[in-house]
């Protein structure tokens, strides 16, 4: 199994190809490695999962070849929480941007 595999496995809604190689190249994780007990411990393994997580809390529902893959509000929520606290513990900052009118106080 490669780390792609590994990523891939995370949920069972279908992550595009392109997300999943934008996390691994964002966060210095080689897909075509193959996975070891280790590899579950690096940061960057870790922030590409919570990455992944991201998107996924953020995704649509969606039907695909008949099979409705759904995520729950709760799910999504949950899914955000792990994330934020995988960023956390591994020292990765997250930035909020805050969007306003021009001249008034944010």
């Amino acid at each position: 199994m490669t780390n792609l595999d590994a990523l891939k496995a995370i949920s069972n809604y279908p992550i595009p190809q392109p997300v999943i190689e934008l996390a691994a190249v964002r966060r210095g994780v080689d897909l075509t490695a193959a996975i070891t007990p280790d590899t579950f411990a690096t940061k960057e393994y870790i922030r590409a999962e919570a990455d992944i997580k991201i998107f996924l809390s953020k995704a649509p529902n969606i039907t695909e070849a008949g099979i409705i893959y759904e995520l729950s509000p709760a799910d999504r929520s949950a899914l955000r929480s792990e994330a934020a606290k995988a960023l956390s513990d591994t020292g990765a900052t997250t930035q909020s941007v805050i969007f306003g009118y021009k001249g008034q106080q944010l």
